[in-house]
């Protein structure tokens, strides 16, 4: 999911994906009842994201500016913070 100007779409078309953008107020006055529910449930899906982004900036290594020497192992890093926020508790509940 992405904002209006986030244009990555055909990038991630090519790797199977599917990029969501929020329905947008433009010419009409208000919403149709499909594109609101589309637009809430596309806004709770950016909340959880929100709140996984923020677990994983949680991390002091990834507060601040990062030496030169770092550079080489920043995606490894990244990726064993996020391996990490799997094993907190769920962002949201299943019922």
């Amino acid at each position: 999911m992405a904002d209006k100007d986030f244009l990555i779409s055909e990038e991630l078309e090519s790797i199977g994906c599917k990029l969501q953008y929020p329905i947008f107020l433009s010419y009409k006055i208000q919403f149709e009842v499909a594109e609101m529910v589309s637009n809430s449930q596309l806004s709770n899906m950016r909340v959880t994201v929100e709140r996984a982004i923020s677990r994983v900036q949680q991390y002091e290594y990834f507060e601040g500016v990062l030496p030169y020497r770092c550079l080489p192992h920043v995606d490894k890093v990244f990726i064993i913070a996020c391996m990490l926020c799997n094993f907190h508790t769920p962002l949201i509940q299943v019922t």
